[in-house]
C-alpha cells in the first residue's frame, strides 16, 4: 500500500514507517482504518493519533484518509488546542464533582450533628464523614468553653485518655486551631508536631 502523507515534516512513508511515528496506544485503530481504506476504496475515513514530533513535543492530529489515484491518502490537522481544551474542561468537571461530594459530606456532618443526641455517636460518625474528604490518621474534635478549647473525641492516638483530658487557652498566640477559628476557614500545616506541640504524640516510628 502506498501511502502519501502531507505534512510539514514527512513527504512520503510506508504504512509500518507511518505507524511507527504514532503513540503505541492509537497505531492499532489507526492502521484498521489505512487497511480498510485501501480495501474498500473508502473515501473520508477518520481517525486520530498523537505522537511526539522531533522537538519532543507530544501533538494531536486529526487525519483523514482518502482513496485516491491506487493509494491511501492521509491528511493531518493538528488539533492539540482542542485537546488542551478538552483536558481543561475535563479537570474543571473533576474538580466540581470533588467540591460536589466535599459539600455533601459536609452537610451530611451537619446533619448528623443536628440530629444526634448522643455526643459519643455524633464525634464517631463526624470522623467517619471527614475521612471520605480528607484521608487522615489522627484527629480529635473540640469544644470552645470561655476561655478554653477542651477535646472531646479523638481517634488515632495511643493513649486516647490523655487526648482527652487535654484544654487549650483560647485564644492563644501562634495557635493553628485559635487561627482557624478566628479565621473561619481550614488551616494546612505540613508539621503537626510543631504546629501541635502540647498534644501527647504516639511513638512516630509505629
Amino acid at each position: 500500500i502506498n501511502i502519501v502523507l502531507y505534512s510539514k515534516t514527512i513527504s512520503e512513508l510506508s504504512i509500518s514507517e507511518y505507524l511507527s511515528y504514532i503513540n503505541s496506544e492509537y497505531i492499532a485503530s489507526a492502521e484498521e482504518v489505512i487497511i480498510k481504506t485501501f480495501k474498500n476504496r473508502l473515501i473520508g475515513s477518520e481517525f486520530l493519533i498523537n505522537r511526539v514530533e522531533s522537538d519532543n513535543k507530544l501533538v494531536w492530529k486529526k487525519c483523514r484518509a482518502d482513496y485516491i489515484d491506487n493509494s491511501v491518502n492521509i491528511v493531518e490537522v493538528d488539533i492539540c488546542a482542542e485537546k488542551e481544551r478538552e483536558l481543561v474542561l475535563k479537570k474543571e468537571n473533576e474538580q466540581i464533582h470533588s467540591s460536589l461530594s466535599e459539600a455533601e459530606t459536609i452537610r451530611q456532618i451537619a446533619a448528623v450533628i443536628s440530629a444526634s443526641l448522643n455526643i459519643n455517636e455524633t464525634i464517631n460518625r463526624i470522623f467517619r464523614e471527614m475521612k471520605k474528604i480528607i484521608p487522615y490518621d489522627m484527629g480529635s474534635v473540640q469544644f470552645l468553653e470561655s476561655n478554653q478549647l477542651r477535646i472531646v473525641g479523638c481517634v488515632g492516638f495511643d493513649d486516647s485518655d490523655q487526648i482527652l483530658s487535654l484544654r487549650f487557652d483560647f485564644p492563644k498566640e501562634g495557635s493553628l486551631s485559635t487561627k482557624a477559628l478566628t479565621e473561619k476557614h481550614p488551616i494546612f500545616t505540613k508539621n503537626l508536631f510543631a504546629a501541635f506541640p502540647s498534644f501527647i504524640q504516639p511513638d512516630k516510628n509505629k
